[in-house]
Parts: structure tokens; C-alpha cells; sequence
């Protein structure tokens, strides 16, 4: 138990050292920046923001705007480790507070928020406790208050902070000036200077003098809603609430996360899928789940991915438990994330099979306020079902929440009749074809208000119209109740028919492993054996292929990861029949109770929305959310927005969580999502980017050492949330060399992304040949074979961006044939500083960024950009650490890439040497080369 503390305290420490974003223009962005010296007139002062009809302004100072650079720099000094001359400076601009004033320039309630690093750095040279900062930084809002004299928010219309630290204190002195505040708000509406300078002093103050002002005050102005509520913007961390409540509670964290945390591990009880006897026991079809997305029926699912799926879900299904599957580019994480949302649907349609309709919701409506009540739903169809699908970034969030409902990600041609609420997913997504109502995108308010106003409020096309209709006549429930009840045997009769394939399938399974393993190996054992597999290929039509045989105990381990195991057309077709007849099971539930989800949904919508909080909490909230999932069977957020988005539910009060992309997640952003969930998924690969954390690393050993954690595993600046799933899962492989080998959990190995060379550098840098290519390679309309632009460049122009280099890239993209798409080319760099330049000198639909920025995308073409001076030897050797980035980079590529860089300098750094042996080479001599 002290370990679990210790660890979590560790991490809160971490956390309280992230430096705040201050926020940039961006392309095409409506909101308006304004750098503010002192006496400069203010934006609400200056007559330009005129108010639009049902709107008003918002303005957000961010004040003493100072390089992150220069805090990181102070940071060092305190905790003085070797200088990291490898990594490139940062560029970006942090702040120590941040207030919101209305289109009046009076300060809004509760908006004055101060960045945690300053108080951070107090704590540990007064050799206090992090467990002081709450009253630190709640201090420093009441001595605002005073100061502003701003008027305590009314509880009952109390908007919701970063955390409780922020609660408004029941202080005599703002109480006693009520009274004139009143009077003075009527004069005085707007900040002054003078206020604004003693501000700046006292922050200056705050930090010793020790960092320089870039910028005295950002204003960021935009238009909100009339009645929105101004609210504070998150200057701090995103996961310190969670980590204080877990703290608090760290003797009962639940399953999931106490294995997450799990201390000594055993590795004598892993067992390596290298092992074909153990991977034959893991394709057993007896595991195998009946449901199966919609696509392509003639593609099954490759060894790996299926071992995955039987081995992760019979485990999950009957407990609390977490798992680690470890995917590398473009092995099909995301097909198996999609297999296992197709069997919670497909589980609880089965349970709704078991269940009177007429009992899914009790009669009696039960009234939380004014025009919001609720009807208690059965637990046994309704309880932790729902999946939420969470990561690090948007971009593999909305890989998969975003994707589900297209009509182009199934195979619309095979499963005609495939359907789910289609019209109202359609509303949701009007740019493109939809085909069912799958997943939400919800996550920051902005996202969750989008989602609410197009799902609910459309008076047209909106889900609670359409509820509303489906009871609007007393003879439409018994219409409803007979075509839900032919689905019921429609159902029962396509799981019968599966049923008995899978007796069947594994069976021969069973036979197999007997003659490979076993000890009986007899004539009678061979008829058997025969009679079986001859009655699966004329029965269902499996191929041999896809027949496990007899060769299966010496057959290279690339040629079991090309297999797809018991895959057929016509069992393909059976499985995803299920899948949807289970989903129009679901739809035709909801048409005969749509009182009653109307009546739920009503109320958590208002939930949602922050309507009547303190009176929607913990039961109703599991309640609620339970009754959405049952419609919409995903919800996707960042982890940024869990703690937000499900403040009131608690332990275990998640069904399922899907953690994409976990190798770029810190190991800390993860716990609460975890702490939320009864099964944990955590899927991705600890060989692409790691997580971002520019805290000096001799301050992270100090804060590690001040917290009695031991093992470096719990670093956040070397390992991830997928680097601990993998930990401990029992089953798995190791990937690198003997002095750097990793254990990494369920591994999927057969790669369908990526043209050669590019899976071949990738393969040999980052996975000891471990990945298999069972694709061929896919043509484009261009001659140039994917190679190194060698380009000898001696001229900075700024940071580690070549003038020549930037010549060579121009004159590559201009003379691109016009016939490839330009929406289909990626520029990408190890460093910020050549992204940048790249974005200033190429438009949309050209995509540019540092390799960071582009994990979890993929592009025909790809640009990679190598940059830095002759002398710079520390930059290269950054970038050349470890396999990661490169390993990204190379694998963005689906057709073509093209490097460019001086191939002397680069080929004498680890991994690039491989890549230099493997691409061939072209001398930029400012030829056409297209």
C-alpha cells in the first residue's frame, strides 16, 4: 500500500512542475490576440468588438508570458543534473496566472488561476509538503478576490473549476464589502492598469526575479454564447485532482489499477507467444468471439490479432482486470479495437434475449427537479457496458469514435440491410455517408456542446424528437413489440448456427493440439483428425489454408503470423450478421421503451451540461450514463477531459476502457481513466514516440528520491502507460537487443501499411525482423522510387533549418506530377524548428510537423526533413537515441519516402546507418527529379 502512495505521490509532484500552454493563433481561428504592455489601451476599450446578436466577449489575460526554455533553465539550477546538450531548446511561451474578464473588462467569477510550477518550486526549496498546495493556490484566489474586491460566485450557480481548490472560502472580508461592491460595480467596469501592474510585481515576486518577462500581458478575446458561463482555462495539470483522490484512497484503487501499479514483477510467469504451442492454444476458435465488424467478408482476422482477442476477453468478461496489447505501425490495432467493441454489443444483446422487454425499466419515474426525472433501468443489461475510448491525443481518438459510423469503413455491398439509428449518426456527421449511430465525440466542452446540440436539441433531426415519436400513438408500442420480438428469433437463430460452427471448429482444435502436443498420436487420432478438417472446408468453406495443420509446430513464426485462422467467407458473413442483428436488437429496445430513454436521456443531457449538478451524482450518474451507452455504445475523450467529463463516477463505474496510442501517454495521465473502469485495454507500442515531458530529469530523480520510489520504471520521462500495461501482462514477447530488451504485452505482428522499403527499415531498426508483411506493396503514379536527397547544407537560416535542404524540398513538391494529390504529402522533422519554417512556406492540403505531431496518421508520400549544421553533433544525437522517432517517421510513409539531409553526417548515427544502408541515395545537385 505504501508503494501505490508513494508512486502516486511521486506522480502528483510530476504534475504539479507542467508548464501551461499559452495559447498561439492558429489558421483560419476567429479568436483575437492582443499583446498588452503597460498603458497600452485595452481590447474591450477599444470600440472593434462589437457585440453579435445573442453573444458576447470574452477576454483572457495570461499574464508574465516567459519562455518555457528559461523556466526549464531555473529548474535545473535547482536540481542540477548533466546538461542535456542533445535535445532541441524549447520554443513555446509559458505564464504564471491567467484571469477572464467579461466584454466590460470586469473580472468574471472565480477566473484568477495561478500556474502550480512557481508554488512548485517553493515547496521544495522551504522543504515543505506537495500536500500544501491546494492551500497555496487557494490562497492566492482569496488574495485575488481581496485585491479585485470580485464578488463571491452564488453556490448554487457555482461552474466547475480545475479542482476543489478553488472552492470560494468563507471569508468575512469579502462578505463584508458586499454591500459597497454592488455600489462600485455600477461606476467601475473594467480593470485598471494600476491593478494590473501590482499584479505583474507580485508574480514577479512569486519567482525571486528569476525569470525574464517576454511579455507582460496576452490578451485572448472570442465570442461566446450570451449565457455561457466564463470559465477559468486550464493553466494547470489536468490530472492532479485525480491523483489527490487517489492518494486519499490508495488502499482500495480497484483491480485494474493496483495491477496497473503492480510493484515486483515475476518473470518467470510470462509466457512468450514465440512459443507455437502456446500460440496455437490462444487461436483456439473456442475463444472466439460470434460478433464481427462488417467488413470485407474474404479478411479474417491474423494470428496475432485473434490470439489477442481470446486471450483479453474471456479474462475481462469475468472480472475487473487490465491488459496490454502491444501494436507497431500499422498492424491493426485498430481492427482489433473495433472486434472488441462489436462483443460488448453483441454480450449485451444476449442478455437482452434473456430479459422481458417489458422489464428493462421499472414503471415508477423518479423526479430529480423541476422537468427532470429518471426510470431505474434493469442492472443486469444496462450495468458497465459502456466503452470509452480515451488517449493522449485527438488524432487516435478520433481514429476510431470518428470512423465507426462511416458508411465507407463496411463492407456496404455484402451487409446491405446494415443499420443503426443511420439518420441520426447522419445528422451527426453531414459531411459524410453514415451507416450507424456508434460513438460520440465528446471529452472539452466544446466537443461536448456540439455533440449535445446536434444529437438532442435539433428539433428535426434530433434524437429526442424521435424518441418522442415512437410513442406518440398507443399502437405503435405493440408494432414495435412484434418486430422487436422477430428480431429476438432472428438472432437466436444466426448464434444457434454460429454455436454449432464453433463446436465444430474447436473440436478439430482440440484433435490438433492432442497430435502436435499431446501424448496420444495414433491412427485412430489421424482419421479423426482428417474427418474433421474435411468437414469444416465442405461445410463452411474454409479454405486450408486457414486450417491449422500438422505444420503448424514447425512453420516459421512469420508464416503463423500470416495466417487467419478458421476464416471464410460464409463464417465471416455469419459473425458480422450477428454483430448487426445485435445492434437492430438494441434499436428495436430502444423504439419499445422510448418513454423511458427519453425520460434518462432528458436527464443526462442535463448532466452533461452542468445543469443541476449537485443533484445528478454517483448512482444517478451510473444510471445515466449507462442508459447513453446503451444507445451510443462509445464515448471517445482525450485523457486530458476524463476527470471533467466523469467527475461523479467513481471506482469501476466504467464498463470497458480502450486506451489508444498508450506508448505516447504518461504513466500518471492514465490512472484516472483506469480508477473509473472494471476492464482496461491498453493498446500501443512503447517503439513509437514517447510521452512529452520537459521537466529536467535531475529534478525528477530528486522528486523520486523525496518520494521512496525505487524502480526507474515509474519515471515519466523514459517510460509510458503502454511501457506498464506491457509490464504486466503475462503474455507477450521481448523486442531489442539483449542489453535494451523489452517485455511488451500481446503483440501484434502483421503489418498492411507500408510499401518496402519502408516496413523493411522499420522492422530492422525498432523490431528485430519480428513483423511480417502480408500485404503487397501498392503503386503510385510516380517514378521515384522512395530514396535519400543528399544534400550537403551549410547555411542556417534559423535553429537547425538548412537553407539548402529547404531548396531541395521546394524544388521535390513543385515538380511532384499534378496528377498525385497534394492533400497526400507529409513534411515531417525531428525538430520544431524546421516544422515551422515548412509551415510558413507550404499551405493546406500539404501537412507539416515534427514527428511527434504525426503518430497515429499515415500518408502516400512522406518528407522527411533531417536538417541541423554540420556542427550540431548533440541535435542528431537526440534525434538518434532511440529507434522511436524514426521508427514513426519511416512509418507514415504508406508509398513513398523521401529523406533529405546530409547522409554522411546522419549515417553516422544509430538507426540512420540503417536507414542509410537500405535507402538508395541520389546527390541533390538541383535536378529535376521527378
Amino acid at each position: 500500500m505504501t508503494h501505490y502512495s508513494n508512486v502516486l505521490k511521486f506522480w502528483r509532484a510530476i504534475e504539479t512542475f507542467d508548464l501551461p500552454d499559452v495559447p498561439v493563433p492558429k489558421l483560419k481561428d476567429e479568436k483575437v490576440f492582443t499583446e498588452l504592455w503597460l498603458g497600452d489601451t485595452f481590447p474591450w476599450e477599444s470600440g472593434k468588438f462589437l457585440k453579435t446578436k445573442g453573444k458576447r466577449w470574452k477576454h483572457t489575460l495570461y499574464f508574465f508570458c516567459t519562455p518555457k526554455q528559461s523556466v526549464v533553465d531555473w529548474l535545473t539550477i535547482l536540481a542540477p543534473s548533466p546538461q542535456n546538450t542533445n535535445q532541441e531548446p524549447l520554443t513555446d511561451i509559458t505564464c504564471l496566472a491567467a484571469l477572464v474578464l467579461d466584454d466590460n473588462g470586469m473580472p468574471a467569477e472565480r477566473t484568477y488561476i495561478r500556474a502550480s510550477f512557481a508554488y512548485g518550486l517553493k515547496i521544495l526549496k522551504e522543504g515543505k509538503s506537495f500536500e500544501e498546495l491546494p492551500d497555496l493556490l487557494k490562497k492566492a484566489h482569496s488574495e485575488f478576490i481581496l485585491r479585485f474586491q470580485i464578488k463571491p460566485a452564488a453556490e448554487e450557480n457555482e461552474p466547475e473549476y480545475e479542482d476543489d481548490n478553488y472552492e470560494e472560502e468563507n471569508s468575512e472580508d469579502t462578505s463584508e464589502n458586499e454591500d459597497s461592491y454592488e455600489e462600485e460595480n455600477v461606476s467601475r467596469s473594467f480593470v485598471t492598469w494600476t491593478e494590473l501592474e501590482k499584479e505583474l510585481d507580485d508574480l514577479d515576486e512569486l519567482v525571486n526575479g528569476k525569470l525574464p518577462m517576454e511579455l507582460p500581458i496576452l490578451c485572448v478575446s472570442e465570442e461566446v454564447y450570451e449565457q455561457a458561463t466564463l470559465e477559468a482555462p486550464f493553466l494547470n495539470s489536468f490530472y492532479r485532482d485525480d491523483l489527490n483522490n487517489l492518494i486519499n484512497q490508495h488502499k482500495d484503487l480497484g483491480i485494474p489499477l493496483s495491477t496497473y501499479l503492480t510493484g515486483e514483477i515475476n518473470i518467470n510467469e510470462r509466457y512468450n507467444l514465440q512459443n507455437r504451442e502456446l500460440m496455437l492454444k490462444c487461436i483456439d476458435p473456442k475463444f472466439q468471439t460470434p460478433g464481427r465488424w462488417p467488413s470485407k467478408p474474404e479478411h479474417g482476422l491474423y494470428s496475432a490479432q485473434q490470439a489477442a482477442l481470446h486471450y483479453c476477453i474471456p479474462i475481462l468478461k469475468n472480472g475487473d482486470a487490465l491488459m496490454g496489447i502491444n501494436g507497431p505501425p500499422g498492424t491493426g490495432k485498430t481492427t482489433l479495437l473495433r472486434e472488441i467493441i462489436v462483443d460488448v454489443i453483441v454480450s449485451r444483446a444476449k442478455k437482452l434475449l434473456a430479459t422481458d422487454i417489458n422489464k428493462l425499466f421499472s414503471t415508477k419515474r423518479i423526479e430529480v427537479a423541476e422537468y427532470i426525472g429518471y426510470y431505474e433501468p434493469n442492472s443486469d443489461v444496462f450495468g458497465n457496458n459502456g466503452i470509452l475510448v480515451a488517449s493522449n491525443n485527438n488524432t487516435a481518438v478520433e481514429n476510431i469514435s470518428k470512423e465507426l459510423p462511416l458508411l465507407k469503413n463496411i463492407d456496404a455491398d455484402a451487409f446491405s440491410d446494415a443499420g443503426y439509428f443511420s439518420e441520426i449518426a447522419q445528422h451527426l456527421h453531414p459531411a459524410d455517408s453514415c451507416w450507424a449511430l456508434l460513438s460520440s465525440v465528446l471529452g472539452n466542452s466544446k466537443n461536448r456542446g456540439i455533440f449535445i446540440n446536434a444529437f438532442w436539441f435539433n428539433k428535426g433531426n434530433g434524437f429526442n424528437a424521435y424518441l418522442k415519436a415512437q410513442y406518440e400513438f398507443p399502437s405503435q408500442r405493440e408494432e414495435h413489440l412484434d418486430r422487436y420480438e422477430q428480431v429476438v428469433e432472428e438472432l437466436k437463430s444466426l448464434l444457434e448456427a454460429y454455436k454449432t460452427f464453433q463446436t465444430e471448429a474447436s473440436a478439430h482444435h482440440e484433435t490438433l493440439q492432442e497430435l502436435l502436443f499431446g501424448n496420444r498420436k495414433n491412427q485412430k487420432l489421424e482419421k479423426k483428425y482428417e474427418k474433421q478438417a474435411k468437414t469444416l472446408q465442405e461445410k463452411y468453406n474454409i479454405p486450408a489454408r486457414n486450417l491449422p495443420d500438422r505444420s503448424f509446430s514447425t512453420l516459421p513464426i512469420e508464416e503463423i503470423h500470416k495466417l487467419t485462422p478458421y476464416s471464410s467467407d460464409e463464417i465471416n458473413r455469419l459473425r458480422s450478421k450477428i454483430f448487426l442483428k445485435s445492434l437492430e436488437l438494441h434499436e428495436c429496445a430502444v423504439h419499445v421503451n422510448a418513454k423511458y430513454f427519453r425520460s434518462n436521456l432528458n436527464a443526462f443531457i442535463a448532466m452533461l451540461q452542468g445543469n443541476n449538478a449537485e443533484l445528478i451524482k454517483n448512482d444517478l450518474t451510473s444510471v445515466l450514463w449507462n442508459t447513453f451507452f446503451f444507445c451510443v455504445p462509445l464515448v471517445s475523450t482525450t485523457l486530458a477531459s476524463v476527470q471533467r467529463q466523469f467527475n461523479n463516477t467513481g471506482k469501476g463505474g466504467i464498463g470497458w476502457l480502450l486506451l489508444d496510442e498508450a506508448g505516447q501517454a504518461t504513466p500518471q495521465s492514465a490512472c484516472g481513466a483506469i480508477w473509473r473502469s472494471k476492464r482496461c485495454i491498453i493498446i500501443g507500442d512503447t517503439l513509437q514516440i514517447p510521452p512529452i515531458v520537459t521537466m529536467p530529469k535531475g529534478l525528477e530523480r530528486m522528486l523520486k528520491e523525496k518520494h521512496n520510489v525505487k524502480d526507474n520504471c515509474w519515471l515519466p520521462s523514459t517510460h509510458s502507460a503502454q511501457f506498464l500495461a506491457d509490464r504486466i501482462t503475462p503474455i507477450g514477447t521481448y523486442v531489442g537487443t539483449d542489453d535494451k530488451e523489452v517485455w511488451t504485452g500481446i503483440p501484434l505482428r502483421a503489418h498492411r501499411r507500408c510499401n518496402e522499403p519502408m516496413f523493411s527499415i522499420s522492422n530492422q531498426i525498432a523490431y528485430e525482423g519480428q513483423m511480417v508483411k502480408v500485404t503487397p506493396d501498392q503503386p503510385i503514379n510516380i517514378s521515384l522510387k522512395s530514396c535519400w536527397v543528399d544534400v550537403q547544407g551549410i547555411e542556417l537560416i534559423t535553429g537547425n533549418v538548412l537553407r539548402e535542404e529547404m531548396e531541395a524540398l521546394k524544388s521535390m513538391i513543385m515538380d511532384i506530377p499534378l496528377t498525385v494529390q497534394r492533400k497526400g504529402i507529409y513534411v515531417i522533422s525531428p525538430f520544431k524548428t524546421i516544422a515551422e519554417y515548412c509551415k510558413e512556406e507550404f499551405k493546406k492540403p500539404i501537412e507539416c510537423g515534427t514527428i511527434h505531431t504525426f503518430q497515429g496518421k499515415e500518408s502516400d508520400i512522406v518528407f522527411l526533413v533531417l536538417g541541423t549544421g554540420p556542427q550540431n553533433h548533440g541535435a542528431r544525437k537526440w534525434a538518434s537515441e532511440i529507434p522511436n522517432m524514426l521508427n514513426v517517421a519511416v512509418t507514415r510513409a504508406k508509398k513513398r519516402l523521401y529523406v533529405i539531409g546530409n547522409r554522411q553526417l546522419w549515417s553516422a548515427c544509430t538507426y540512420y546507418d540503417t536507414l542509410a544502408q537500405i535507402l538508395p541515395v541520389i546527390k541533390y545537385k538541383h535536378q529535376k527529379l521527378f
